[in-house]
Protein backbone atom coordinates (compact mmCIF):
# COMPACT_ATOMS: atom_id res chain seq x y z
CA UNK A 1 0.00 0.00 0.00
CA UNK A 2 1.18 3.52 -0.80
CA UNK A 3 -0.45 5.10 2.24
CA UNK A 4 0.94 5.79 5.69
CA UNK A 5 0.78 3.21 8.43
CA UNK A 6 -2.60 3.00 10.14
CA UNK A 7 -2.97 5.34 13.07
CA UNK A 8 -0.61 8.01 11.79
CA UNK A 9 -1.81 11.41 10.77
CA UNK A 10 -0.66 13.73 8.03
CA UNK A 11 -1.93 16.58 10.18
CA UNK A 12 -0.70 16.55 13.80
CA UNK A 13 -3.56 16.51 16.28
CA UNK A 14 -6.05 15.06 13.75
CA UNK A 15 -6.18 11.45 14.93
CA UNK A 16 -9.93 11.13 15.39
CA UNK A 17 -10.27 9.26 12.11
CA UNK A 18 -7.47 6.74 12.68
CA UNK A 19 -9.86 3.82 13.31
CA UNK A 20 -12.60 4.89 10.90
CA UNK A 21 -13.26 2.07 8.40
CA UNK A 22 -14.09 4.65 5.73
CA UNK A 23 -10.49 5.88 5.85
CA UNK A 24 -9.24 2.36 5.10
CA UNK A 25 -11.78 2.03 2.27
CA UNK A 26 -10.71 5.35 0.75
CA UNK A 27 -7.05 4.31 0.97
CA UNK A 28 -7.84 0.96 -0.65
CA UNK A 29 -9.83 2.54 -3.48
CA UNK A 30 -7.07 5.12 -4.00
CA UNK A 31 -4.54 2.31 -4.34
CA UNK A 32 -6.78 0.61 -6.91
CA UNK A 33 -7.11 3.84 -8.89
CA UNK A 34 -3.36 4.39 -8.89
CA UNK A 35 -2.74 0.80 -10.01
CA UNK A 36 -5.31 1.21 -12.80
CA UNK A 37 -3.86 4.42 -14.21
CA UNK A 38 -0.21 3.49 -13.77
CA UNK A 39 0.13 1.86 -17.18
CA UNK A 40 -2.10 4.22 -19.16
CA UNK A 41 -0.38 5.77 -22.15
CA UNK A 42 -0.92 9.26 -23.54
CA UNK A 43 -3.10 7.71 -26.23
CA UNK A 44 -5.19 5.60 -23.84
CA UNK A 45 -5.81 8.55 -21.51
CA UNK A 46 -7.34 10.43 -24.44
CA UNK A 47 -9.85 7.63 -25.06
CA UNK A 48 -13.47 7.98 -23.93
CA UNK A 49 -14.31 7.11 -20.35
CA UNK A 50 -17.55 5.55 -19.14
CA UNK A 51 -18.77 9.10 -18.41
CA UNK A 52 -20.56 10.36 -21.54
CA UNK A 53 -18.59 13.14 -23.22
CA UNK A 54 -15.57 12.75 -20.93
CA UNK A 55 -12.20 11.28 -21.83
CA UNK A 56 -10.21 9.35 -19.24
CA UNK A 57 -8.04 12.48 -18.95
CA UNK A 58 -11.11 14.55 -18.04
CA UNK A 59 -12.03 12.09 -15.28
CA UNK A 60 -8.49 11.91 -13.90
CA UNK A 61 -8.14 15.68 -13.92
CA UNK A 62 -11.49 16.04 -12.15
CA UNK A 63 -10.39 13.56 -9.45
CA UNK A 64 -7.04 15.31 -9.01
CA UNK A 65 -8.50 18.81 -8.72
CA UNK A 66 -11.18 17.58 -6.31
CA UNK A 67 -8.44 16.04 -4.15
CA UNK A 68 -6.56 19.35 -4.20
CA UNK A 69 -9.68 21.15 -3.00
CA UNK A 70 -10.33 18.67 -0.21
CA UNK A 71 -6.69 18.86 0.88
CA UNK A 72 -7.06 22.63 1.17
CA UNK A 73 -10.22 22.23 3.27
CA UNK A 74 -8.41 19.83 5.61
CA UNK A 75 -5.41 22.13 5.93
CA UNK A 76 -7.68 25.04 6.78
CA UNK A 77 -9.54 22.97 9.36
CA UNK A 78 -6.26 21.78 10.90
CA UNK A 79 -5.21 25.43 11.22
CA UNK A 80 -8.51 26.43 12.82
CA UNK A 81 -9.62 28.43 9.80
CA UNK A 82 -13.23 28.66 8.65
Amino acid sequence: SRRQESGTSTFPGMTGFADDPDVDLIAHETDLLLETVHDLTDASVREPSLCPGWSRAHVLTHIARNADGLRDVLRAAANGER
